[in-house]
């Protein structure tokens, strides 16, 4: 029946994009693009097996996981990637967002510029912010605040709770 018949739409992504965006939304477009991956490699692996059993020829690239993964390294990466970064900048005496961001348009123009992954400066207003383009498109990431909120402890209580712990 015509009346029970509709076409649904999923957004396998969950991909975020603000007016401002910060280490949150960086964090969730990191592990989107992770899923992206996973996800294409699962639908990739099962239509050419379908495609196979049609005796349809589906032609080399099919699916090319390469950009995404390298998007992924970028973001990932040890020493250069943008989370270990981050990470590192928090580590040191006198980090700050600035020099945070002095170090990801560095291995911007040494690194991802290898494998084709653009980071830009992007002025706003007074603090910093750069570009990366993702999967789903450009996003600009505010540098503000981004060490204050990597540096996330882990309560006291907890900490001693999980050294005294035996499993």
């Amino acid at each position: 029946d015509a009346d029970n018949l509709f076409i649904g739409i999923l957004d396998q992504t969950g991909f975020e994009i603000f007016d401002t965006n910060s280490l949150e939304q960086l964090l969730i477009n990191y592990g989107n693009e992770k899923l992206q991956v996973q996800f294409h490699e699962r639908i990739s692996s099962v239509e050419r097996l379908a495609y196979a059993e049609e005796g349809i020829e589906i032609h080399a690239d099919f699916y090319d996981p390469v950009d995404t993964l390298i998007r992924v390294d970028a973001l990932e990466s040890k020493p250069s990637g943008i989370l270990s970064l981050l990470n590192d900048e928090c580590l040191v005496p006198r980090g700050s967002d600035a020099k945070f961001l002095e170090k990801v348009l560095s291995a911007s123009t040494v690194e991802f510029n290898k494998r084709s992954i653009v980071v830009e400066n992007v002025l706003q207003n007074t603090s910093g912010a750069f570009r990366f383009y993702h999967f789903a498109g450009p996003v600009e990431y505010s540098i503000s605040g981004m060490l204050e909120k990597n540096k996330d402890s882990l309560h006291k209580d907890i900490g001693a709770m999980l050294a005294t712990s035996r499993n």
